[in-house]
């Protein structure tokens, strides 16, 4: 058995990375069929709030999110709203613990990784998103994380 060597790694993983996209990327609907945006777009948006579940974020982000997912990848997209199917139901049709056992069934589909991956980068990264969570913005500006931030504590109770 050969030992893995850094290099050996590394070069599995790119690998492992490239067919993970090309796998996104591919036709993936049957021939000659097309999917209806709109109607991909709003399945993938209540996977999206699935995924990432949060009050404080309204419906038209998760809206937004799936749509520009939805135009980038049109055949991956329908792809994956038809697989979250169950039986005769679609996705948006199903009750939360159906739809959260549909993730699971399909947590290993790239496009579900690649999709999940876009959502959490589309909200983490709106810094609108993360303001209504509590984040402050960087601290750098105001003099660095010890000055600003180490202390804020407020969320659990004084030590004993």
């Amino acid at each position: 058995m050969q030992g893995y060597t850094r290099r050996r790694l590394l070069k599995t993983a790119a690998a492992l990375v490239i067919a993970a996209q090309a796998a996104c990327t591919r036709q993936s609907s049957p021939a000659g069929s097309r999917f209806d945006p709109a109607a991909v777009a709003g399945t993938l948006s209540i996977l999206a709030r699935d995924l990432f579940p949060h009050d404080a974020v309204d419906e038209q982000k998760y809206r937004q999110l799936a749509e520009q997912w939805v135009n980038q990848n049109p055949d991956v997209a329908g792809s994956l709203a038809v697989s979250l199917e169950t039986g005769d139901s679609g996705y948006a049709e199903l009750d939360e613990p159906r739809r959260l056992a549909a993730i699971e069934k399909n947590f290993a589909n790239p496009g579900l990784q690649a999709f999940r991956f876009s959502v959490l980068v589309g909200l983490y990264g709106d810094l609108r998103i993360t303001e209504a969570f509590g984040y402050q913005g960087p601290s750098i500006g105001q003099g660095g994380y010890l000055t600003r931030g180490f202390d804020d504590l407020n969320w659990l109770p004084e030590p004993e």
